[in-house]
């Protein structure tokens, strides 16, 4: 969501200068995505305290962002805050429940 919705700002979408917060929002969702992919990894099952943490903090900039920013359309900012929610959620889980972690 942040990578698709950072690409349209980047090509031209929406009023002001963008190019900035286009960067940030792909880079949120660099961070989201790549912990996603490091939470299901075999070799990162001692780390799912501190990979919880980062989803959270994830989720809560997602949503952050999704209250904020003016230059997305009202459907894309209840999808943010909807996606930022569950990373919160699955944050959450994986450091109170590290064994419900699902693994590759």
């Amino acid at each position: 969501m942040d990578i698709s919705t950072g690409y349209t700002l980047a090509v031209g979408t929406g009023p002001g200068d963008p190019e900035v917060f286009a960067g940030c929002l792909a880079a949120l969702g660099a961070v989201a995505l790549c912990t996603g992919v490091a939470a299901v990894l075999p070799a990162m099952a001692g780390r799912t305290g501190q990979l919880g943490l980062a989803m959270e903090l994830c989720g809560v900039a997602m949503a952050a962002v999704s209250a904020t920013a003016p230059i997305m359309g009202p459907l894309t900012d209840f999808a943010m805050l909807a996606l930022g929610g569950l990373m919160v959620l699955g944050g959450a889980l994986l450091q109170r429940r590290p064994q419900a972690a699902t693994r590759v």
